[in-house]
């Protein structure tokens, strides 16, 4: 049984016509009388008494087009996702790194969960370092990077937002004299593969400094700390200073390089209702 014999059928039935429905529907008239046969003939009965020129739908007929028409209602509503928010049930698994996890993602997730209530989130801290490979294991349905642009094979992304890298301290900077800045401070790092990471290693080399003392820590919160507390100077994101900046906990100065968030998925992930309500929302 083919969805576009009950078409035809459906379409016979409001018509009245096998000439209408070829009309109608832009089949030959051979094609609905084809439709028509192979679709009885399936069923084991007739649908339609045929009265010289006139079309009737006989018992059979009548008892069967509700079903056709509850079979190509939900079909149509499959094809065009058209599901409502309510209704849409499983499980989105995320993974983003720090920044985006703790000061981006919250508030979206609200939103989220408010429109998609039984959809079930698993979120998780992720390092950039397995982001690609938990993707390509299917362990995660979405995950967000912060860097210049991702290209990986088989992965997809989508431009989430722009991002501003700050320098910080615990005091104002004299930038006229950044190479005195980056030379008389300790450097604390975040992890290796860090965005972060890469673009303070850049400004260092790019004035041939090696720093005296250093300190990698993997958590942005102990990083301000350790900043507020004067035991060096970082690199990290507006989004997760911006409470201590105004409250003049941290000073900072914008780097010059240009990065954004990203958006992430497997080519080949099936796009469930959650994952492209998720997206959508994104996006929006």
């Amino acid at each position: 049984m083919e969805l576009r014999q009950l078409i035809t059928f459906k379409t016979i039935a409001e018509t009245g016509s096998f000439t209408k429905t070829s009309e109608k529907l832009g089949y030959a008239q051979s094609s609905i009388t084809t439709h028509i046969l192979n679709l009885e003939e399936e069923l084991g009965f007739s649908l339609f008494d045929r009265l010289g020129k006139n079309i009737i739908l006989n018992h059979n007929g009548e008892r069967i087009l509700s079903h056709a028409d509850k079979i190509i209602k939900e079909i149509e509503l499959i094809k065009a996702h058209q599901i409502s928010p309510e209704e849409i049930t499983g499980t989105l698994k995320i993974g983003a790194p720090e920044a985006i996890l703790s000061y981006r993602l919250p508030s979206i997730l609200k939103k989220y969960k408010s429109l998609y209530p039984k959809i079930k989130i698993d979120l998780k801290h992720i390092s950039p370092n397995d982001i690609f490979q938990e993707l390509s294991q299917g362990h995660l349905d979405i995950a967000f990077i912060i860097c210049d642009e991702p290209q990986i094979k088989d992965i997809q992304s989508i431009k989430f937002c722009d991002e501003e890298l700050k320098l910080i301290s615990n005091r104002s900077m004299d930038i006229s004299n950044i190479e005195t800045l980056l030379e008389t401070n300790n450097i604390i790092f975040t992890e290796i593969g860090c965005y972060y990471r890469s673009a303070f290693e850049r400004i260092l080399n790019q004035y041939s400094i090696m720093p005296s003392e250093t300190m990698t820590l993997d958590n942005i919160e102990s990083i301000k700390q350790c900043v507020i507390n004067d035991l060096g100077i970082s690199v990290l994101p507006l989004i997760a200073i911006q409470n201590e900046i105004n409250n003049k906990q941290l000073y900072s100065f914008t780097l010059p390089s240009k990065i954004s968030s990203h958006i992430l998925y497997h080519k080949n992930k099936t796009m469930t209702p959650a994952i492209q309500a998720f997206i959508k929302i994104l996006t929006s």
